[in-house]
């Protein structure tokens, strides 16, 4: 016989035991007639825009920088002209030449040779790195780029204003003029590897411009793509293809970008948004493109308002282009207010670089 304590104990427990029981049921029941959150693609975007925000590399207001195969980051610095360098990931400086240039106002880096170009006080050098030597190019030349095999070309205004291409070595022998170009208010941009150098009009949105290429060997030049407005090309490092940016109306303020190949037809537009060619990086193997997008009212006119210094302050998002299957990606709505130049990508792919027009300082972005 149960002791009547012991049952009056267990009929509460069981008591207990069936409240719980029809509460957890309750509980059940409810939950499952409530719609479930879906992770939606916009959800992801968010969570993995997390780590997508622009990070500084250093401390110090640089000109332009340049990276090698093992992560080395070069540069000049922007108030002293002192060369510095840097891990990509971060961390000290170290000093590769501590001599003073004032007003520097740019820099190139050679793509594969020792060689520098600066432009100090409106007149332009070549240094070498290995035998610590510096050329000055004539008084007259306006611009200079390296070459793919690191030549220099440059341009050259007389009197007239009539502007002569021409190529040479870094250290100015083997000079050879090219041809002369009508005006000097063009985008010069050495095809890599084509031994071909491309040429449109300063993009304006009001304004159509073709696409020239330039035989550096002959001389001759030809148009290549059907006038567009706004127009500019970035292309890749085989110099196979190129992306161009332009504006889908005239006058108006929407930017969007095409593949093209190194004879300039249009192989496929891509799908929006667009951004100016100035911001685009490509892969080393030019499978991959990214490219950041000034984030500002439709009202802005494009790319005018951005190389007139009109947008005002504005953030920037971040896209990967897919070129195999002709597609763009949004890494992030954010990265920061910042306002790229110079963009480059480490040697694996997964960061990416860019000097910030707003402070001058080194930034970088996680891209995978």
């Amino acid at each position: 016989m149960i002791n009547p304590q012991i049952k009056k104990i267990l009929i509460i427990t069981a008591g207990i035991l069936s409240i719980v029981i029809i509460g957890l049921i309750i509980y059940i029941y409810i939950s499952s007639r409530q719609p479930k959150e879906e992770v939606t693609e916009e959800t992801s975007q968010e969570n993995t825009e997390v780590s997508r925000i622009a990070t500084k590399v250093g401390d110090k207001q640089i000109v332009n920088a340049t990276i090698d195969d093992t992560n080395a980051i070069k540069y000049y610095e922007l108030n002293t002209g002192n060369v510095y360098q840097i891990p990509a990931s971060g961390g000290e400086s170290t000093i590769l030449d501590d001599t003073t240039l004032t007003n520097l106002t740019s820099v190139e880096w050679a793509p594969s040779s020792p060689y520098v170009l600066t432009n100090i006080n409106n007149r332009i050098y070549s240094y070498n790195f290995a035998t610590q030597k510096s050329y000055s190019f004539p008084i007259d030349v306006t611009s200079a780029q390296f070459l793919s095999d690191n030549r220099v070309m440059y341009t050259f205004q007389d009197s007239s204003g009539l502007v002569d291409l021409s190529v040479s070595n870094a250290d100015g022998s083997n000079w050879k003029k090219i041809i002369t170009l009508t005006s000097n208010a063009v985008f010069l941009k050495p095809m890599p590897f084509q031994n071909t150098i491309s040429q449109t009009l300063i993009p304006r949105s009001y304004r159509a411009s073709a696409l020239r290429v330039i035989n550096i060997e002959t001389g001759e030049a030809k148009s290549v793509l059907e006038e567009k407005t706004g127009l500019n090309v970035s292309w890749a490092p085989n110099g196979e293809i190129g992306i161009i940016s332009y504006t889908t109306e005239r006058g108006g303020g929407n930017l969007a970008l095409s593949i093209i190949d190194k004879s300039g037809f249009e192989i496929s537009r891509l799908p929006e948004p667009g951004t100016i060619a100035e911001k685009i990086a490509w892969s080393k193997d030019g499978t991959v493109a990214y490219f950041t997008k000034p984030e500002v009212p439709n009202t802005k006119i494009m790319p005018d308002d951005y190389y007139g210094s009109n947008l005002g302050d504005f953030q920037e998002s971040l896209y990967r282009i897919d070129i195999a299957t002709k597609t763009i990606t949004k890494l992030s709505s954010n990265i920061g207010n910042v306002d790229s130049r110079d963009l480059f990508l480490n040697s694996a792919g997964t960061e990416l670089f860019f000097v910030n027009k707003r402070d001058n300082q080194l930034y970088k972005v996680n891209v995978k």
